[in-house]
């Protein structure tokens, strides 16, 4: 649906959501304001993947976006599946969703997430920035 730039009317979407809801999916979080608006629909799943990719030990900058408010809904999106690995595909390729840039890619990744993140040489300036600031924070003071 959002693919082809459509949404669903307002009424139509509270509907849909309250079918899928009522079958116990997805209790609790805006699945109207997911059919609805494209953008909110995105801003789920582009957090979805970035916090899939540090579960594999990429980690990075974001591309093309700030991080997420708080009021971002936190799903887990099963990405391993060949079905969802298609059409996340898709929504890189389009531009839909955003890459991570990271500074290197471990030899045992997937080649599928190819299309989800790039190799940044800045992102390891700020990776070995990040460290620097990380390691400044629990250094002791003369005052401690």
């Amino acid at each position: 649906m959002h693919f082809a730039n459509r949404s669903l009317p307002p009424l139509f979407a509270q509907h849909a959501a309250g079918i899928i809801q009522g079958k116990g999916l997805f209790t609790d979080l805006p699945v109207a304001t997911w059919l609805a608006s494209k953008s909110a629909l995105l801003r789920v799943v582009q957090d979805a993947w970035y916090r899939y990719l540090k579960t594999l030990g990429l980690d990075g900058m974001r591309t093309g976006e700030p991080p997420p408010p708080d009021y971002v809904a936190k799903i887990e999106i099963p990405f391993e599946h060949s079905d969802v690995q298609v059409l996340v595909d898709s929504m890189f390729l389009d531009g839909s969703l955003h890459p991570l840039a990271v500074h290197s890619v471990p030899a045992g990744m997937p080649s599928w997430i190819k299309a989800g993140i790039v190799q940044d040489p800045a992102a390891l300036q700020a990776l070995v920035l990040k460290g620097i600031d990380g390691l400044i924070e629990t250094t002791p003071t003369a005052a401690s």
